[in-house]
């Protein structure tokens, strides 16, 4: 966690360079997002209507603190006069670099530090003078482990430790030197979050002009997580102009519609039988309702009729037929015959006839804005 984004640094004393500190943050209050949907069906041809709920969200008290832990390492010791004192390439390029370009070149130094946190370094005078150890090297990293980034010493120090004791120039003699293993110490900043109590809040949806059709349907979903709330929609077939006003003990929200121009939903049922040999469909429009037949406008299906689902072995192709506008409902013989099916085929392959077919409507501004006609998604049905 980036100590920068909390709230209320208590206490930090540094003595002979290092850091010393009880450190804790301000608490802070969270809420956990809670969600409810409202979901709202046809037929509604005026589209008005007020929906209501109520969101309860649980708040929870956070509180952090500094704690320091340990894991082992293995640390290099050298008699005096046989450890590595940073003489290298890559100190002697940061500090001849322009200050312009030293957070660039101190990047390229030192592995684990990115461009944003060699800023920092930079800025704040972390690298004035030369490490002359490694173990001055990581006290100045660990000093700025809480100030220029996240993990900084945990990246620096123990994930590419080994590389940039090499690269700076810290490794010692190794005829002199040994290494034995120890715990190195390092803080973490810990949170813990206590639940407090329930917050809620009552909420009123508004909707204006948004027709519905029958089996046509959207969802309102609320979140509320006790401080801020927010709406969302899910519509195919209405647009809305979102409008959010506090009204003393709830939460108004006007939703100001528009229709969409939807593609229709595919809510024919096809049922195949054979009649004399032939292929016969009887098709109903299962969103037809006699109060709406201006609204669905004049309803077709297109059709085709084909072997093994495939499309290039259609015997009937894209024929389209026309449902009576006082039913929802017709039938057609689609002259196919049954008999036909798998002739010119190995006579072992067991061959199956299908209908893909889906439904057109045309003349209603509900499903095309105008257009000449607007289709639905194609559905298949096992004829044999």
């Amino acid at each position: 966690m980036n100590v920068k984004k909390l709230l209320g640094l208590a206490s930090i004393a540094m003595i002979g360079g290092l850091f010393f500190s009880n450190a804790s943050f301000a608490d802070r209050y969270e809420g956990e997002t809670a969600r409810v949907s409202l979901e709202r069906r046809g037929i509604d041809l005026k589209g008005d209507v007020t929906l209501e709920a109520t969101v309860t969200a649980r708040i929870f008290r956070v509180t952090g603190h500094w704690v320091t832990v340990s894991r082992p390492i293995w640390v290099e010791h050298c008699p005096d006069g046989h450890g590595g004192t940073g003489k290298s390439e890559a100190w002697n390029r940061f500090y001849s670099a322009p200050k312009s370009q030293k957070p660039r070149a101190l990047a390229d130094a030192v592995r684990g530090i990115g461009p944003s946190t060699a800023e920092c370094l930079v800025d704040r005078n972390y690298f004035s003078s030369k490490p002359r150890s490694w173990s001055e090297f990581k006290g100045v990293i660990r000093r700025a482990d809480r100030n220029c980034g996240e993990n900084l010493y945990e990246n620096v120090i123990q994930k590419y430790g080994s590389d940039n004791m090499d690269t700076l120039g810290y490794r010692g003699d190794a005829a002199s030197c040994h290494y034995a293993q120890e715990p190195e110490f390092y803080d973490v900043y810990e949170e813990v979050r206590r639940y407090v109590r329930d917050a809620q809040e009552r909420f009123t949806i508004e909707v204006e002009n948004a027709p519905l059709l029958k089996l046509e349907s959207e969802k309102f979903t609320i979140a509320y997580d006790g401080f801020s709330d927010s709406l969302n929609v899910d519509s195919a077939f209405n647009s809305f102009q979102q409008i959010r006003q506090n009204a003393g003990d709830r939460v108004v929200y006007v939703l100001r519609g528009q229709r969409k121009p939807a593609q229709p939903l595919n809510t024919l049922v096809v049922t195949p039988r054979s009649v004399a040999g032939k292929l016969v469909l009887d098709i109903q429009d299962t969103q037809y309702d006699p109060s709406t037949i201006q609204e669905l406008g004049t309803t077709y299906m297109v059709y085709s009729v084909m072997e093994d689902k495939l499309i290039d072995k259609a015997h009937v192709k894209n024929v389209q037929v026309e449902l009576n506008s006082r039913t929802g409902r017709t039938t057609v013989n689609t002259g196919f015959s049954m008999s036909s099916v798998g002739k010119g085929w190995f006579s072992s392959k067991k061959h199956m006839v299908f209908v893909d077919y889906k439904v057109r409507r045309a003349g209603t501004n509900f499903f095309n804005g105008g257009v000449l006609s607007r289709e639905g998604t194609s559905s298949k049905i096992q004829a044999r």
